[in-house]
């Protein structure tokens, strides 16, 4: 009862000093409360200062001139680059992978419908996972091989001699896509 009592006349304290006479003027003018805007004269420490003048965009300034380059007369667009010497056993490597997860693919995918069927009814699911992992993991390799096959076929198509191994390299690039889709298709 005399904790309820305290509370009643704190809160009516509060409420006396908070419908006082100065309650009229707005509460940011009140001499009393302190305000968060900054002073006339203040910038917050938080504002990004610029050592060179004004921030690019801050004003309606005519827009800079692009830089003027060089002139490059007399030299070819594109210099065309002799192939890396080791262009066709990177491409072998990579043909290599996929085949290894061509042949298999279809062997891990019958084995682990196999044992999800032999699991039993509590086991399903978390056999179910693991094996699905399992076939996921057998396609991680294919992502490296991707990249790899990505940064060789802008060499191929800009280099003198490159249309043979840019053909291969399509085709292999094709082989990746579609052991892309049997692994999304999953088990």
């Amino acid at each position: 009862m005399a904790m309820s009592m305290r509370f009643l006349s704190l809160s009516a304290l509060l409420l006396a000093a908070c419908a006082s006479d100065d309650a009229a003027e707005p509460r940011d003018r009140r001499p009393g409360w302190p305000s968060l805007a900054p002073r006339a004269d203040e910038v917050s420490p938080l504002v990004p200062r610029v050592p060179l003048g004004r921030c690019v965009g801050c004003s309606p300034d005519a827009p800079a001139a692009p830089p003027q380059l060089p002139a490059l007369a007399g030299l070819p667009a594109i210099v065309e680059q002799p192939l890396p010497a080791d262009a066709a056993a990177r491409l072998t490597e990579i043909e290599s992978e996929i085949a290894r997860v061509e042949a298999e693919w279809p062997v891990l995918q019958r084995d682990a419908r196999r044992a999800i069927a032999a699991a039993g009814a509590e086991a399903k699911a978390i056999e179910s996972e693991a094996q699905a992992s399992r076939f996921e993991v057998l396609f991680q390799p294919l992502g490296v091989q991707d990249s790899a096959l990505a940064s060789l076929e802008p060499v191929f198509a800009q280099a003198q001699g490159g249309e043979a191994l840019a053909a291969r390299a399509s085709a292999l690039r094709a082989r990746l896509e579609a052991l892309d889709a049997i692994r999304r298709r999953g088990l």
